[in-house]
């Protein structure tokens, strides 16, 4: 495992640390200090901030959406969780809501899955939508494409568990 990022929990500095010097300069001859190496910046910031990161799911794709006022103008990520990168993303998906946003980025995430992986979304509105319950006020031709991509691919569409590993990778504040 590459080492990329180095947390500090108890130190004469805590925080995320780009190299080992730094992380060295902050927990070096401190009594009871408490750190440890990620290969992730984002597993390094989740341990820091008290989650399981054993547990933190290592393949698939985490897909998020939202909205600076809703509604707004949306905005997605899909990130990928083996390649520890976003490998998409719109800033200006166009006005809607939240939940509309929510659904484009499970739908883009689908989109670009293999056979066979898995999708999280903290979403609970988009899986009622997208497992054929709720009031969609997206177009039922975008949820049969989800539901089409699910089926085709064996793709499996899991909430995302933010007690447990945190805000997702793809997360869109």
């Amino acid at each position: 495992m590459k080492i990329v990022a180095y947390a500090v929990k108890v130190g004469r500095e805590v925080g995320i640390f780009s190299t080992w010097p730094e992380c060295q300069n902050a927990v070096k001859g401190y009594t009871g200090a408490v750190y440890r190496g990620f290969s992730s910046r984002e597993l390094a910031e989740a341990w820091l901030g008290g989650t399981d990161v054993a547990s933190y799911p290592k393949t698939g794709f985490s897909a998020d959406g939202g909205c600076k006022k809703n509604p707004g103008r949306m905005v997605w990520k899909v990130y990928s969780l083996a390649a520890k990168k976003l490998v998409e993303s719109s800033d200006n998906a166009g006005h809607g809501t939240n939940n509309q946003a929510e659904i484009i980025a499970v739908g883009r995430a689908c989109a670009g899955a293999g056979t066979g992986e898995t999708i999280y979304t903290d979403s609970k509105t988009a899986l009622a939508w997208i497992n054929g319950s709720g009031n969609p006020t997206v177009p039922e031709s975008w949820l049969l494409k989800i539901r089409d991509y699910i089926t085709t691919k064996k793709l499996v569409l899991v909430k995302w568990d933010k007690e447990k590993w945190g805000e997702c990778p793809s997360d869109c504040k």
